[in-house]
């Protein structure tokens, strides 16, 4: 089996265990420079809807990815939960979410100041829900709280995400089409690495065809 086709079998059970657990996990590890807040700082956008993400999140206004290990005033403060990656938002108090396809639920890590909500809309823009989660500034990265907003449809079209007037990051961005079964918090599932192995999948096939017919 040569090493696109073994790629492809990977891609095929990593897409088979997000759809078995019920919900998807994003990151924000490997993604392109240019949506580095150092780098490029362009908003992340449709990145990961336009790699095939389930439910076709899209990011704005001024979503980045942030790597606190690499800017002193973040390293302490603002750590990542997982890898070194965390979303960020560049020039504005708030991250929306609109997702192309309405979840259930959705929930993420995060650190905040103050305080940080999650207020999520319906495909009308009317109000489904809000919830606040504590401030937790500057603490140990293993306390990290989980955030999250479930309904009991999956009602949910668009969320935003805002602070209370500080700063704040979010990591292991969770949603899913299917209400939690046990209360009223997003299960956590193993972090699914799948947008950066499509991505290199996608890659290593473009430049299989290309050899092939150069042959």
């Amino acid at each position: 089996m040569n090493r696109v086709a073994l790629g492809l079998v990977v891609l095929a059970s990593l897409f088979f265990v997000g759809e078995a657990s019920g919900a998807v996990t994003l990151d924000f590890e490997g993604v392109p420079d240019q949506y580095n807040f150092d780098l490029g700082r362009m908003n992340l956008g449709s990145y990961y809807a336009d790699l095939g993400a389930a439910n076709g999140p899209v990011f704005s206004p001024g979503a980045t990815i942030l790597i606190p290990s690499l800017v002193p005033a973040f390293a302490g403060p603002y750590p990542a939960r997982s890898g070194v990656g965390v979303l960020y938002s560049a020039g504005f108090p708030y991250i929306d979410v609109t997702f192309t396809t309405p979840v259930a639920s959705v929930g993420f890590y995060y650190r905040a100041f103050a305080g940080l909500h999650i207020t999520a809309f319906d495909d009308a823009d009317g109000l489904v829900g809000d919830v606040l989660g504590p401030g937790n500034y500057n603490q140990p990265v293993t306390a990290a709280d989980y955030l999250s907003l479930s309904s009991s449809a999956p009602n949910i079209k668009r969320i935003q995400i805002h602070d209370t007037g500080n700063y704040f990051v979010v990591d292991d961005f969770t949603y899913s089409q299917s209400p939690p079964s046990g209360g009223s918090d997003v299960p956590e599932p193993a972090t699914l690495a799948i947008w950066l192995v499509l991505g290199s999948i996608a890659a290593g096939v473009a430049w299989s065809r290309k050899r092939a017919l150069a042959r």
